[in-house]
């Protein structure tokens, strides 16, 4: 399995990292995981390296860099731009639209899992229970609508390559948290 992502917030990002280690000690017999980041944070490198898992620092972006990561049969996609939409929209479509077209590319036939956002759908009224899977997608604003572009870019790329995709959808007041 490889891990993709980026440097989110500080608190989930800790809390993944956690979540990711954890995971990976639970998994049975032997096993290889990849995780993908900037790794401007050296001790989130160091908290998955001592864990056992196999840290590559590479900025996604850059096409040399996605080219040689290493193969593997799934993927869990956690990588999005959120902070900063608002003064770089382009960068935000780059980062949440373009580049999972081009990681689905670089990994078609793996099986993709990948983050995304439960902002895809319209504000609900709290007494509502919130949206569900029943209601179609509605974003507002250029962080959700890129959202929603990642999730459409690679469906897109899925079906033209047979890998199979789940979307994630979660929301930023939920903390990454395995429990038993």
């Amino acid at each position: 399995m490889t891990w993709l992502f980026s440097a989110p917030p500080a608190k989930w990002e800790s809390a993944c990292r956690g979540w990711a280690a954890e995971a990976f000690q639970r998994l049975p017999g032997d096993r290889r995981v990849h995780a993908v980041s900037r790794f401007s944070d050296q001790s989130a490198r160091s908290e998955l390296d001592n864990a056992g898992v196999r840290t590559v620092a590479a900025d996604l972006t850059d096409e040399a860099a996605l080219t040689a990561l290493p193969d593997a049969p799934n993927v869990l996609y956690m990588v999005g731009r959120k902070f900063g939409t608002s003064d770089d929209a382009a960068t935000t479509w780059g980062l949440n639209t373009y580049l999972p077209g081009r990681v689905a590319q670089r990994y078609a036939g793996a099986r993709i899992a990948a983050f995304s956002s439960g902002n895809v759908y319209p504000p609900q009224p709290v007494t509502s229970g919130g949206a569900d899977e029943n209601q179609p997608p509605d974003p507002v604003g250029e962080y959700a609508q890129s959202c929603l572009g990642r999730e459409r870019v690679l469906a897109y790329h899925t079906r033209l390559t047979g890998s199979p995709l789940r979307d994630l959808r979660s929301n930023y007041a939920i903390d990454c948290v395995m429990r038993d």
